[in-house]
């Protein structure tokens, strides 16, 4: 490709997202070489490395429980549900979207990869939207993330394209091959799309949540009153803003609907700074229909009770 017709980086298409990723990324970096070359730092996120994590991953052990939570994590559910949404255009009733969030894949769990490919496979959707969180941990390698994505698309069809935005676990590198794949991946922009007729915008932002470089205004910059909009965005917390512009819906994820739920308590950590109901599972909020995936990976430990794993197939109805 000539210098000329190079894709546009982050920071040329979008310079504030484009900031505030390469400040989260230097942050990362530096995160992770206290981790590797000091056994006693004090920074939360070492001490949950280097403490906690192995705290509980000794406990689950011996409790027995380990196992268990590892088939939990490998049972990739796919849930297909119906949402009857008020003055849907006539062209979208029927219409189906494959929302998929938070993969985490690993970089060597191949049995993982198998799972969330299995649980796909051979669907036929109109739209698919994934929503961040592609690599499994904060540090490590992400050279196999695309290869990874790769395979699964080719385990199912979207008439109309595959949308993406990042998460808080993702890292730049991975944005070109992405889109070489195929990935409309967006930051902070949107795409008019034709479905049956119907002129939808899908708008993405960047990561809210620990980037902090979301600007959904952008993201929405361009759809009118006579589109169907669609907002993707990592986590939950932009609901309100995305009923603001006026979008239809919302899907997301982030939270892993805890990953680990205990009885009769609930999640151990949610990690969104939302209302409860706003945390796990579809919801409805002034006229903005939502789902906050579960998502079909794990991160930190590799294990889930109480909170499968899972993909959704959305289909639209008119009320």
């Amino acid at each position: 490709m000539a210098e000329s017709e190079h894709s546009p980086t982050l920071t040329e298409s979008d310079p504030y997202a484009g900031r505030r990723r390469a400040m989260m990324e230097r942050r990362l970096a530096f995160e992770q070489s206290r981790h590797v070359n000091d056994g006693k730092e004090t920074d939360p996120l070492g001490l949950k490395l280097t403490i906690l994590i192995p705290l509980i991953t000794w406990g689950l052990k011996l409790l027995g429980l380990w196992n268990r939570g590892r088939r939990n994590a490998l049972n990739v559910q796919l849930r297909e549900r119906e949402w009857r949404i008020p003055g849907l255009p006539a062209g979208l009733d029927g219409c189906r979207i494959l929302h998929l969030s938070d993969f985490h894949y690993p970089s060597t769990d191949l049995e993982f990869a198998r799972a969330v490919e299995d649980a796909v496979e051979g669907l036929e959707v109109d739209l698919c939207v994934l929503t961040g969180d592609y690599r499994f941990g904060h540090f490590g390698a992400v050279d196999h993330v695309p290869d990874r994505m790769a395979a699964l698309l080719k385990k199912f069809h979207a008439r109309h394209g595959v949308y993406a935005v990042l998460g808080n676990h993702d890292v730049s590198p991975i944005i070109e091959p992405f889109r070489e794949l195929g990935i409309d991946l967006l930051i902070n922009e949107g795409r008019e799309v034709d479905v049956n007729g119907v002129p939808v915008w899908i708008g993405g932002t960047e990561d809210p949540h620990k980037v902090r470089g979301d600007d959904l205004e952008a993201a929405m910059h361009g759809a009118t009153d006579e589109h169907f909009v669609v907002a993707l965005v990592h986590t939950p917390e932009l609901i309100e803003e995305a009923a603001d512009a006026g979008a239809r819906l919302y899907f997301c994820g982030h939270t892993h609907g805890g990953q680990i739920c205990l009885p009769w308590w609930g999640p151990v950590e949610t990690n969104a700074d939302v209302a409860p109901r706003f945390i796990h599972g579809e919801w409805e909020h002034r006229g903005l229909f939502g789902l906050t995936t579960g998502g079909v990976g794990t991160t930190d430990i590799p294990v889930r009770f109480n909170c499968p794993a899972e993909g959704y197939v959305i289909t639209l109805r008119g009320a």
